[in-house]
């Protein structure tokens, strides 16, 4: 019965034995892989915004669901054996899952970035569509905007007109996509629009025009706004620059466009007669000030003009958005026979 008994603990003793190195075998596995990569050889590159407040077991959480790594209590393990667990901060990060625990809870001690919005402003945007657009991401109120874009100097940027003129960064502001982080200023998105305008301005081809820098820009804007077809920027350009050289009026739907106080697909006869120095159905030469932000190849398509002699240009009905030029006006008036006017 002893005999028994014996055996049946020493068969107990060597079953929790066995549990026992099992068990450590398992620690020493969990413990070997604990500072590996989840994932060594992905390319994948996770956005992670941590908010401020956020603490080590939520963060651990968070990187587990969005596939960073693989475990979350191995990372608090992690944090706990290293003491780093009041380290983390908040910010923006760009994580993979290929890095190691070091590596991501190194990347999480020094700080992220400030999250960023993706602001694209298209080529031909006005002042009011670009505030519109900016306010609607709430990277700043309108109200902020309205008031950088009227009252702040920017001295940095000799190109602008002088404050105090109306709609003073009307074309200056360049079309593009931009990143703007969350806790940008309004002074800072503009400048960084202007800076983005500074940039391209150096890279211009030179003024080999008779027009200043800013009516160079003034008609881009124009530009801009009449040719839909991109091919025909320059052919468009070189008749407003045929009809300034003549002292011919450049009669732009594009400019009367501007003031009036609603859009219309087609001006009447009426509209003409609308009192505003941006009328050219009513004043000589170029309006006071650009119309739009004219992007790069508009600006380019003025200081590099086609080599024609058109004066006159009608829009085709047909979709394409190109039109049908002329030298005279007989032939214009021709040309919008021809297409049905």
């Amino acid at each position: 019965m002893k005999k028994r008994k014996r055996k049946k603990i020493i068969f107990v003793l060597g079953v929790f034995i066995l549990l026992i190195l099992i068990g450590l075998g398992g620690l020493k596995y969990y413990f070997s892989e604990l500072g590996k990569p989840y994932l060594p050889n992905s390319k994948e590159i996770v956005e992670i915004e941590i908010a401020q407040g956020t603490n080590s077991r939520k963060i651990a959480e968070h990187l587990e669901n969005a596939g960073v790594i693989k475990d979350s209590r191995q990372f608090i393990f992690y944090l706990k054996k290293n003491d780093l667990e009041n380290s983390l901060k908040s910010g923006f990060y760009r994580l993979s899952p290929a890095m190691s625990l070091k590596e991501i809870t190194e990347r999480l001690s020094k700080g992220g970035s400030v999250p960023y919005d993706v602001l694209t402003i298209p080529e031909g945007f006005t002042l009011e569509q670009i505030v519109d657009k900016t306010a609607s991401l709430g990277l700043a109120t309108e109200d902020e905007l309205w008031n950088v874009l009227n009252n702040h100097e920017f001295p940095q940027f000799d190109f602008l007109p002088p404050l105090g003129t109306n709609n003073r960064l009307e074309g200056y502001l360049f079309p593009d996509t931009y990143h703007i982080g969350r806790d940008s200023s309004a002074d800072q998105i503009v400048s960084t629009m202007l800076s983005r305008f500074s940039q391209i301005k150096e890279e211009l081809p030179l003024n080999k025009t008779d027009l200043s820098f800013k009516d160079v820009i003034i008609l881009a804007s124009i530009v801009e706004k009449e040719a839909v077809a991109a091919k025909e920027r320059a052919v468009i350009a070189s008749a407003f620059l045929n009809r300034l050289a003549v002292n011919q009026r450049l009669e732009s739907c594009a400019t009367l466009q501007y003031v009036l106080p609603e859009h219309k697909e087609r001006l009447l006869l009426s509209d003409l007669e609308f009192k505003s120095p941006y009328n050219t159905y009513r004043n000589d030469g170029l309006p006071p000030g650009p119309i739009c932000n004219p992007g790069r190849q508009a600006i380019i398509a003025v200081l590099e003009p086609a080599n024609t002699s058109y004066k006159y240009f009608v829009a085709k009905n047909d979709g394409t958005g190109e039109h049908l030029f002329a030298e005279t006006y007989s032939g214009h008036l021709a040309n919008r026979r021809k297409l049905g006017y």
